[in-house]
């Protein structure tokens, strides 16, 4: 599956919270696996109510962002 994602330019991706969940992608990994997929830009999308915009987008580096209600995507 790995080589499916390698190298992609933007990979929109399930990040509920910072806690592992037992259905749903958590903020640790979803950074992990981007990084070894070596992502061009992740955009963090179905996150709960725990995952400030303000706060996580100062967190997170700059190839990663939280994705916004309303958010157009160019490609």
């Amino acid at each position: 599956m790995a080589s499916l994602y390698d190298g992609i330019d933007l990979w929109i991706c399930d990040c509920l919270r910072r806690k592992p969940h037992p259905t749903h992608a958590h903020l640790g990994a979803v950074l992990g696996w981007a990084g070894e997929l070596n992502v061009g830009q992740l955009l963090l999308t179905h996150l709960d109510k725990s995952m400030d915009y303000a706060t996580l987008s100062a967190e997170l580096p700059d190839w990663a962002a939280p994705a916004f209600d309303g958010q157009e995507i160019v490609l």
